[in-house]
């Protein structure tokens, strides 16, 4: 899980493919079909570098 989540961030934040597979120790098709999350990070991103850290 969590190197889904670091890859994911690294993907939003416009790493290569090629790049992250080398970092994570993957094949690009590999890495992208099991280590990276199908989920838009940006709200959680928008969120943690908030002040209120989502707080009402």
């Amino acid at each position: 899980m969590w190197r889904a989540a670091l890859n994911t961030e690294r993907r939003d934040r416009g790493v290569l493919p090629e790049l992250r597979a080398a970092y994570f120790g993957h094949y690009p098709e590999t890495n992208e079909r099991y280590c990276t999350a199908g989920v838009d990070l940006d709200a959680l991103a928008e969120r943690v570098a908030g002040d209120d850290c989502g707080a009402d």
